[in-house]
C-alpha cells in the first residue's frame, strides 16, 4: 500500500524533479545555481485543484491546468504519457 507521503511517479533530471503523490504534485528545482543561495525552489499543486493534464508535442511537454487558471508545463520528454497517467490515476 502506498502512503500520502510516497510518490507514485517520479522524474528527475539534472536540475529538476517531478513528484506525483496521491493528493499532490511536488515540483522541485535543484539546480546548482539555485542551491548554492539557498536549497532550491518546492512547488507544490494540490490534485484537487487540477482541471486539466495534458502531453503534447514531439518534446512531450506535460501541461497540467489549475482551477484557477494557472498552466504549469514541464518538459519530461517519453515519460510524459506516464506522468499524464500517474496524475489521471490520482485524480
Amino acid at each position: 500500500m502506498i502512503t500520502i507521503d510516497e510518490p507514485t511517479f517520479t522524474y528527475a533530471r539534472a536540475g529538476f524533479a517531478l513528484r506525483v503523490h496521491r493528493n499532490r504534485v511536488d515540483i522541485l528545482d535543484t539546480s546548482e545555481a539555485r542551491t548554492a543561495l539557498s536549497d532550491g525552489t518546492h512547488e507544490t499543486i494540490l490534485l484537487r485543484d487540477v482541471t486539466d493534464v495534458a502531453v503534447t508535442g514531439l518534446a512531450r511537454k506535460l501541461s497540467i491546468t489549475t482551477s484557477d487558471g494557472t498552466t504549469y508545463a514541464f518538459n519530461v520528454g517519453t515519460t510524459g504519457d506516464a506522468a499524464r497517467q500517474a496524475i489521471v490515476d490520482a485524480l
